[in-house]
């Protein structure tokens, strides 16, 4: 039988809608990976949701461990309540009400955060997560977010950065001039990802241990703005006939070559 009174149903409901994440600042993480990578974080979590199968499930003992250590409790809730809370088709029973993390400025440090990526545009919501995730496998641990890119607690970005937006600083840029010029001034060398651009492996790291690779809309690429206050442009070469990479791809390669 469900605890949900109709109220709770509909304001976990809600958390689906960017409107209402914005109100409450709080997002539902469903699945076993998203909710164990969000109990082992810092994040603040308020709720913790489980179906009757899925105390069958052998992760369930786990899952309550480590919620147990947040002092949070498991509620029994319906598989229909259950779906009406969560983005997938199929949910696997449990989710979690996290509070979203503080997002600030981006304050320039060199030391605490040598590589930076800056995401201007990023639209699409597994595009952003897969830049996320990438950026978390090659030890990049700061992303900002410029205007026009997607909300980052978007479910279907959480699902695809698969725990990254758990282990990554993240900060929000409101005047890029500004932003880059700080940069700049701390010591970073900006790089853009472009078509027109030089090998990647023209830029060495080892003499410009500080950079921040600049993303670009998916299909407009980097805004000339950003583009003319770019130190260095990067392309990959290629030999075949398409005439561009999705972002998130080329965004790996890019960080693959720049970690090197």
């Amino acid at each position: 039988m469900s605890t949900l009174s109709r109220n709770e149903l509909k304001r976990l409901a809600s958390l689906q809608q960017k409107k209402y994440r914005q109100e409450y600042q709080q997002c539902v993480i469903e699945g076993v990976r998203l909710c164990e990578d969000a109990l082992h974080s810092d994040w603040i979590l308020r709720e913790f949701y489980i179906t009757d199968d899925f105390q069958k499930n052998p992760s369930f003992n786990q899952l309550a461990g480590l919620a147990g250590e947040k002092h949070l409790n498991p509620t029994m809730i319906t598989e229909p309540e259950m779906q009406k809370i969560t983005a997938t088709n199929h949910p696997q029973g449990v989710a979690l009400v996290a509070d979203i993390p503080d997002v600030h400025t981006l304050d320039p440090d060199p030391e605490g955060s040598p590589r930076i990526v800056l995401l201007d545009g990023i639209s699409d919501p597994g595009n952003l997560g897969t830049i996320m995730r990438s950026a978390d496998w090659f030890g990049i641990r700061h992303l900002a977010f410029g205007p026009g890119t997607v909300e980052w607690t978007n479910p279907k970005v959480l699902r695809a950065s698969m725990g990254a937006a758990f282990r990554l600083t993240i900060s929000e840029i409101h005047h890029w001039k500004k932003q880059i010029n700080s940069l700049k001034s701390a010591g970073y060398t900006i790089l853009a990802a472009e078509m027109e651009g030089v090998n990647p492996g023209a830029f060495h790291t080892e003499k410009n241990p500080h950079w921040g690779l600049i993303l670009g809309n998916e299909a407009h690429g980097v805004s000339p703005q950003l583009n003319s206050a770019a130190d260095m442009k990067l392309s990959i070469p290629g030999d075949g006939p398409a005439d561009s990479l999705n972002v998130a791809m080329a965004g790996t390669v890019l960080l693959y070559e720049l970690s090197q």
